[in-house]
């Protein structure tokens, strides 16, 4: 949360009868409005996501012997848009997962990052917006600045002004990871989000549930060192959840997930989907 002097973080000890000692933030980061989105442990360190305001980071806060404010490690949080908070966060093996949503001239884009465990950097990642694709935002954006005055090109090659507009585009989305194909209202719907070994997961309410294979080598065509977006992820049959609004992975016996959410007749109910079960989907 955050307090009227700026705090973003309280700790009290397990059976501690004293009150909550709150923890500051390292110095000039603490601003009015300023609070922390998410929390993991990662051995003696805690990992505190930071909110909102410019610039954001990844705080890293000793354990031990107590949590304090001395000798905070600061890891720059990349951003997709303005006014961006984290609305959910999940840990797997080997990632952190990060959703995110944000508003910019009135279009509300939705984001989730894959961020490495260790180093912390983003290494994979899928952005989309519900009101206009990618596509037709750089296309208002750019188009008239591509081409001012002309309504063709005048080149050495038989080249149409739509072939370089398809090729700016390309080059742009390659370089900030877009897909042509809009997910923004996949991004947008979803309800819960979950790692199960090398898979990610994600709850999309009544889009039902989606999956993608980390180990896999999702790479997009015209880019080989980018991840794709919408296409990596691939619908899990269930045969009781249609709406599904929560996952919880399993901790014990075979791989695998419970989707909680609400049946054909709005009745709540829950199913166990195994991780072998959405094998055959993926490797299909």
């Amino acid at each position: 949360g955050h307090g009227k002097d700026h705090e973003a973080l309280w700790v009290r000890g397990p059976g501690s009868e004293t009150e909550w000692r709150s923890v500051p933030l390292p110095e000039g980061i603490g601003k009015r409005g300023k609070s922390i989105d998410a929390l993991f442990v990662r051995d003696s360190k805690l990992v505190a996501i930071d909110n909102v305001l410019l610039p954001k980071w990844i705080l890293l806060y000793e354990l031990e012997p107590e949590l304090h404010s001395e000798g905070v490690e600061m890891v720059q949080l990349g951003t997709h848009t303005t006014y961006e908070t984290t609305k959910m966060a999940a840990e797997g093996n080997d990632f952190y997962a990060l959703y995110s949503s944000g508003i910019n001239h009135g279009i509300i884009s939705h984001h989730i990052a894959l961020l490495d465990k260790q180093s912390l950097t983003r290494k994979i990642g899928w952005s989309g917006s519900i009101a206009k694709t990618t596509e037709e935002l750089l296309r208002e954006a750019h188009f008239n600045l591509l081409f001012p005055d002309s309504d063709e090109l005048v080149s050495d090659e038989e080249i149409t002004q739509q072939d370089v507009v398809d090729a700016t585009l390309d080059l742009w989305m390659n370089e900030h990871e877009r897909s042509r194909e809009n997910i923004g209202e996949m991004l947008g719907s979803i309800k819960d989000m979950v790692f199960c070994g090398n898979h990610f997961l994600l709850a999309l309410g009544d889009q039902g549930i989606k999956v993608t294979d980390l180990s896999l080598d999702h790479r997009s065509k015209a880019n080989q060192s980018k991840p794709a977006c919408g296409e990596a992820f691939l619908p899990i049959v269930l045969t009781t959840v249609s709406n599904a609004i929560r996952l919880i992975g399993s901790t014990q016996g075979p791989p695998g997930i419970y989707a909680v959410g609400l049946d054909s007749k709005g009745i709540f109910t829950y199913e166990w989907a195994s991780q072998e079960q959405w094998n055959l989907i993926v490797k299909a």
